[in-house]
């Protein structure tokens, strides 16, 4: 079984609740997971996220999609241990790694993706990168993230698969498109990101070429920069959108309304 799993979180250094962040009145975790939801290869999606009440709201968001988000009490930064739960939880022979921040994940190259671990231990898009920052995928069979669990310590845990790169231990292969555009940003770490890529994911589901001939291939934001103008614009919307128009906006706003989902904010801004 071909288990797909997102990683994705409230706690954020550079911009916190980006994963329930919106544009079109979907979140940056519905958009993601619209997007896996094409993949022919995956068999099964969900969501690993943290402990704690504040990351209640990304279970919530995972189950009102229709896919499972189980509560895994572990360190929230030993994701590791989240991935090696869940995997085993679900009898997984293949895990698929996403992150939460990369809302225009694309379903053709995380197949493509699947399609090269054949008998290789590991297979990614980010090692040798040519694809844009933000359709990151990485695969690998399930001896492999026991291997990993049993060999990675310490802080390193916290990113799964850094030690893949690092070690020998591993048969790697990469996956690469025939054109670089690693220098692409499609990932959403800053508000700057989520200007970028809010009038990107307000146009729809398209596939990977089709985007670089829409946006281009160099890294410019599409449209004006305003990401509040742009949605809604594609939407017909000139209404508020439900939970603020920027980044600051939306967190005040979602603190504000859902107040037992945030008993702890110190620290947040």
């Amino acid at each position: 079984m071909i288990l797909g799993i997102v990683q994705a979180r409230m706690a954020s250094e550079r911009l916190p609740g980006k994963v329930m962040m919106p544009v079109i009145g979907k979140s940056l975790l519905h958009h993601l997971l619209e997007r896996l939801e094409l993949s022919e290869q995956i068999d099964q999606l969900l969501v690993a996220t943290g402990p704690g009440q504040e990351n209640e709201v990304v279970r919530d968001e995972a189950l009102r999609f229709g896919v499972d988000c189980p509560r895994i009490d572990v360190d929230e930064d030993d994701v590791l241990t989240r991935y090696v739960m869940a995997a085993q939880a679900y009898s997984a022979d293949v895990i698929v790694r996403i992150t939460g921040d990369c809302p225009l994940i694309d379903a053709g190259v995380v197949d493509d993706t699947i399609s090269a671990l054949a008998e290789n231990d590991f297979a990614s898009n980010v090692f040798d990168r040519t694809y844009p920052e933000g359709l990151d995928c990485e695969v690998m069979y399930m001896d492999t993230l026991l291997k990993l669990d049993r060999l990675v310590k310490g802080p390193e845990r916290e990113h799964v698969c850094s030690y893949v790169y690092t070690s020998n231990r591993f048969s790697v292969v990469s996956v690469m498109g025939d054109q670089d555009y690693s220098h692409l940003k499609w990932c959403v770490d800053t508000e700057e990101d989520y200007e970028r890529v809010a009038p990107m994911l307000a146009n729809g589901i398209l596939p990977y070429e089709e985007m670089l001939d829409k946006y281009g291939r160099t890294d410019e934001a599409p449209g004006d920069g305003s990401a509040t103008s742009s949605y809604r614009e594609a939407n017909g919307d000139d209404g508020p959108e439900p939970w603020g128009s920027t980044a600051d906006e939306f967190y005040e706003a979602r603190v504000r309304r859902k107040p037992e989902r945030f008993i702890d904010t110190e620290g947040w801004s």
